[in-house]
C-alpha cells in the first residue's frame, strides 16, 4: 500500500496564483514557466508572465526550492523551541564555578556566584541560538536577489498553524515582509493559505523579463506572409 503523499505547495501555488492575478488584473492572459534560468544561470521554480491593462509585461517570481528546510526549521521549534544542549552547558558552567571557588570563598558567595553564572551562561546561549536560526532564515531569504521580479512569492509546504506562537515563523514574516516577498503556504487539507502579500516593484531596466531565459514564442505568419501555392514558380 502506498503512502500518503502530503501536500506540496509546488503543486497549488501556481493555479492560486493565476487566479490571484486574473482576479487582480481582469482579461490579463497568464502563463507559467517551470525551472526558469536567468542570465545569470540561477535557476528559479516558477515565474507567471502576463501584460498588465497598459500592455507593460509583468513577472511574479515563485521559489518552492527551500520549503522543506523552511519547514522543519519552523516546525521543529514550534515543537521543541530552541535546544536542550543550553542546560548541558548550563550544568557545566554551574559545576565548573563551584569547584573553582570551593575553598577559596564562603560557601554562601560560591553557591551565589555559581547560580549567576549559570544563569548567565543560559540567557546568552538562548539568544546565540535564536540568532543562528535568525540567519538560517535570512540567508534563505537572501536568495530572492537573484530572481529580480515585479512580485516575489515564497511557497512553503506547512500548516499556517505552524505561524502561531511561533516566534521563529514571525521572525520569517518580518524578514519576507522587510524584502517585499509575499508567502503562500498549503498544509494538510490542501488549502493554500495567504500568509502575507508581495510588495510590487517596476524594474528599472525597462522590464524584468530581459534578465531571464525564456523559451522563443512559436513563430506564426500571416495569411499575407504564407506562400500560395504556385508562387515559387519562374516564369520563362
Amino acid at each position: 500500500m502506498s503512502k500518503h503523499r502530503s501536500p506540496k505547495i509546488e503543486d497549488f501555488a501556481y493555479n492560486y496564483l493565476q487566479s490571484h492575478y486574473s482576479a487582480t488584473y481582469t482579461g490579463a492572459t497568464i502563463k507559467v514557466q517551470h525551472h526558469v534560468k536567468t542570465t545569470a544561470d540561477a535557476e528559479l521554480d516558477g515565474l507567471l508572465l502576463f501584460n498588465t491593462v497598459d500592455n507593460t509585461p509583468f513577472c511574479a517570481a515563485v521559489v518552492t526550492a527551500s520549503s522543506d528546510r523552511l519547514a522543519h526549521l519552523l516546525t521543529h521549534y514550534k515543537k521543541n523551541g530552541l535546544s536542550k544542549f543550553r542546560y548541558l552547558t548550563t550544568a557545566i558552567v554551574f559545576l565548573a564555578t563551584a569547584f573553582l571557588l570551593y575553598n577559596r570563598v564562603h560557601w554562601g558567595v560560591a553557591a551565589g556566584v555559581s547560580v549567576f553564572a549559570a544563569l548567565v551562561t543560559f540567557v546568552l546561549h538562548s539568544i546565540a541560538e535564536k540568532n543562528q536560526l535568525k540567519k538560517k532564515l535570512a540567508a534563505i531569504v537572501e536568495n530572492f536577489s537573484l530572481f529580480p521580479a515585479n512580485e516575489q512569492w515564497l511557497g512553503i509546504s506547512i500548516s499556517s498553524l505552524t505561524f502561531r506562537n511561533n516566534d521563529l515563523a514571525q521572525q520569517l514574516v518580518t524578514i519576507c515582509r522587510q524584502k517585499g516577498i509575499g508567502i503562500l503556504t498549503v498544509g494538510q487539507r490542501a488549502k493554500v493559505v495567504l500568509m502575507q502579500e508581495p510588495r510590487a516593484v517596476k524594474s528599472t531596466r525597462g522590464n524584468y523579463l530581459v534578465q531571464y531565459v525564456l523559451p522563443a514564442e512559436p513563430e506564426t505568419k500571416s495569411d499575407s506572409e504564407k506562400k500560395r501555392p504556385g508562387s515559387n514558380l519562374k516564369v520563362a
